[in-house]
């Protein structure tokens, strides 16, 4: 009895680590954009411009982490999710800081205010796997 008490305290103070989300995972297989924003008007500002382009996004693999506060959401409509490990962070205090990931994992550019995707996409499409990408189509 005593036991399987220990287990369920062991598995309860456990689960929100097993549920974070390691942003290492997405390595070699997907681009991302991670905002951090002070507030949900400032993140679904920017969000709201990469819904109408979505197909551009997956063509380009990118996925989207956001962080307000110590709240988490991913993809375009914010929906919440588990705390990102690995999520840059900015210290500088503006509004909104949007960081670009590459494939290899490492912050191609960083951005400390809102951001037309075009500009992005022109940063991704400069880079040299994502020209091999496209030679390869």
């Amino acid at each position: 009895m005593k036991l399987s008490i220990l287990m369920s305290f062991f598995l309860f103070i456990n689960a929100p680590f097993q549920q974070a989300i390691d942003l290492n995972n997405f390595q070699w297989s997907n681009r991302l954009i991670c905002i951090e924003a002070k507030d949900i008007i400032s993140a679904e500002k920017q969000m709201n411009s990469f819904k109408l382009l979505q197909a551009a996004c997956e063509d380009r693999k990118i996925r989207f982490f956001v962080k307000i506060g110590d709240n988490y959401y991913q993809d375009v409509d914010l929906r919440p999710s588990a705390p990102t490990l690995n999520f840059p962070s900015s210290k500088k205090s503006s509004n909104i800081s949007i960081f670009l990931i590459g494939l290899d994992g490492g912050i191609k550019y960083h951005w400390n205010d809102q951001i037309e995707p075009r500009n992005i996409f022109e940063k991704i499409d400069a880079m040299p796997m994502r020209i091999g990408e496209t030679k390869n189509k």
